[in-house]
């Protein structure tokens, strides 16, 4: 597993050019509706895999957040209330 710091390298990378290619200039070449990928048109496809992308991304910056600050799922949001 990557460690944090080129997680978080590969972060800004990745959602830099999520930024790019899905705002006006970038998305030109990709905005017409064929070829159909898994039944949708392109452009659909497109952003779709932006998004799953990112949450891949993500999901990659945290498991590489708690190796590196230990895991802390174990511990509970809230202390306990106190019997009165």
């Amino acid at each position: 597993m990557p460690s944090l710091r080129i997680m978080k390298r590969v972060f800004v990378v990745f959602f830099l050019a999520n930024a790019l290619f899905l705002l006006y200039p970038g998305v030109v070449p990709f905005r017409d509706a064929r070829p159909f990928v898994l039944g949708v048109p392109f452009p659909l496809f497109f952003v779709s895999a932006w998004v799953v992308g990112g949450f891949v991304v993500l999901l990659l910056l945290d498991r590489a957040y708690n190796r590196a600050h230990g895991d802390r799922e174990d511990e509970p949001a809230l202390a306990p209330a106190a019997d009165e």
